[in-house]
């Protein structure tokens, strides 16, 4: 059974759907006449393959923009991979060491 989170501010409203069975968010994202779905696949092996994020449909978003978002959203998931395994290893580490 899918979590679902809605957030509305104003003329703003986000949507997350997350399955976790199949490994897929869903993100609805509207304001006035603008909006976009986008759907993240997290492969079977993640944090080992990168993250799949597709546009389903965007309106009143450029192509340009649509793409850095998408950019900015796969780097900012690989960080936060990597900073988790960092201070994993850290607390470890500090652990042994004491």
């Amino acid at each position: 059974m899918p979590q679902v989170h809605k957030t509305t501010l104003g003329d703003e409203t986000l949507t997350i759907k997350a399955n976790q069975s199949i490994g897929e968010v869903t993100v609805v994202y509207k304001k006035e006449e603008a909006g976009m779905d986008m759907l993240i696949r997290l492969p079977k092996c993640y944090p080992l393959r990168p993250v799949d994020i597709d546009c389903t449909r965007r309106l009143g978003i450029s192509e340009t923009r649509l793409r850095k978002w998408m950019l900015s959203m796969a780097a900012f998931l690989r960080n936060q991979v990597i900073l988790r395994i960092y201070s994993c290893t850290k607390f470890t580490n500090e652990k042994e060491l004491a």
